[in-house]
């Protein structure tokens, strides 16, 4: 009775997933056309778009505009009224310029990215990487994280970069494929530590770029500190593997110059991570990110919900 009852329950659940994956395969394929043709749109028929589309999402819809504006409050409380307003809308058509930064990537030339993403010192990691082939990169959901994936066509070396999977297997490629088009590669999360350690001996130079500002899973948090005065998890999974494996760190600061217009630089953290106390390097890390929020708070990505786990600390780590 209980062998049928199970049989039955994992023959509904193959059901379900079935259904929802050719759900998904089907509004994929949907979308798709409507995807290519925007993005033979010139740039700044694509920005006029993006307008449209953060009023739509921030006027009409409201998609997480109360955790927008929740956020905001918390981080700027001498703000006004109309200043967290204006910085929120602003964030939205930010948060709308980038879908359709990316979406460009379809048809757009490599020529044409390199006049609106520059890295001003290339030659930092190049002269880095003569001394270690591997080096890992922390940046932010800051400006634009998606156009770093031409970085190596400034320094000339290897560029990897650590992703989550999308929860749509369909858009997940759709996005991997505009990633790699110019030759960087994608490391998912839970591999990452393995594809180093293999490429360990490999003298080819390479970067690994690791955007740490987003929320952890809560009961593998290790490491809690103030973000903006709250305490949060944070991930460390770059400090980690730097001390395993004996890396130099490298902030990535990345910044918005104007409307399409993008420029990356790289600061130097540590080339000796083993010299640091644990979690020193991850504090450091969050400590120049808050730093380059507030240089120009617009440009981060506020419908994160970064501190959804405040307040809740494991008793162990307290």
């Amino acid at each position: 009775m209980h062998l049928q009852t199970s049989h039955f329950l994992l023959r509904k659940m193959d059901a379900i997933f079935a259904k929802k994956y050719h759900m998904q395969k089907f509004a994929f394929w949907m979308a798709y056309p409507f995807l290519f043709l925007v993005s033979l749109l010139p740039f700044r028929v694509t920005y006029i778009l993006s307008d449209i589309f953060a009023v739509f999402l921030y006027y009409i819809v409201g998609y997480r505009k109360k955790l927008v504006i929740k956020h905001l409050k918390m981080v700027f409380p001498d703000y006004t009224e109309q200043q967290i307003q204006k910085i929120a809308f602003q964030s939205y058509q930010h948060f709308c310029d980038m879908f359709l930064e990316l979406n460009k990537g379809l048809t757009s030339s490599e020529k044409e990215f390199q006049k609106r993403f520059v890295v001003t010192n290339p030659e930092f990691i190049q002269e880095l990487a003569k001394k270690h082939s591997k080096i890992i990169l922390m940046y932010a959901h800051y400006a634009t994280y998606e156009w770093t994936s031409l970085l190596h066509l400034y320094t000339k070396i290897d560029s990897y970069i650590v992703y989550k999977k999308i929860n749509q297997p369909y858009f997940d490629l759709f996005v991997n494929k505009i990633r790699t088009k110019f030759g960087a590669k994608l490391v998912v999360t839970n591999d990452t530590f393995k594809v180093m350690k293999k490429l360990e001996k490999d003298p080819t130079p390479a970067t690994f770029g690791f955007i740490a500002d987003q929320s952890p899973v809560w009961h593998l948090s290790k490491f809690w500190t103030t973000f903006f005065g709250v305490e949060v998890p944070v991930h460390v999974g770059a400090e980690e593997i730097a001390k395993k494996m004996n890396l130099p760190i490298v902030y990535m600061k990345v910044e918005k110059i104007k409307r399409g217009y993008y420029q990356a630089s790289f600061e130097m953290m540590t080339e000796t991570p083993k010299d640091f106390q644990n979690y020193a390097l991850s504090e450091a890390y969050i400590r120049k990110v808050e730093q380059q929020i507030l240089e120009a708070p617009a440009y981060y990505l506020w419908t994160h919900n970064r501190w959804k786990h405040a307040g809740t600390k494991p008793k162990h780590l307290q």
